[in-house]
């Protein structure tokens, strides 16, 4: 992997606890709702990159099945983890203050 590869992912990572931040805001502290629509919206961000950033090669019309295996891992590692993850602890530090 060359820098420029490794500062893309570190970027992908870093705007998805971004939007991540601002689902938790918006959802209030609400489990349920925060990580159906970090699921959605993180779904919709990866759906965009692909769309954006991928090559033909990365997708097989003979093997679908197989190609969107080897997409889960970056999904969840890059965009989904850090979504949920910061919505769910924003929106947790969102509820706390809005209580005190």
């Amino acid at each position: 992997m060359t820098p420029h590869d490794i500062l893309f992912f570190a970027a992908v990572f870093c705007i998805s606890g971004i939007i991540g931040a601002a689902l938790g805001i918006l959802c209030h502290g609400h489990v349920a709702r925060t990580v159906t629509l970090g699921l959605l919206v993180s779904l919709l961000f990866f759906a965009v990159l692909e769309w954006t950033f991928g090559t033909r090669e990365e997708w097989s019309l003979q093997y679908p099945i197989t190609s969107s295996a080897y997409l889960v891992g970056p999904f969840v590692a890059l965009v989904a983890a850090p979504t949920i993850l910061v919505a769910l602890v924003v929106g947790r530090w969102w509820q706390r203050r809005q209580v005190m």
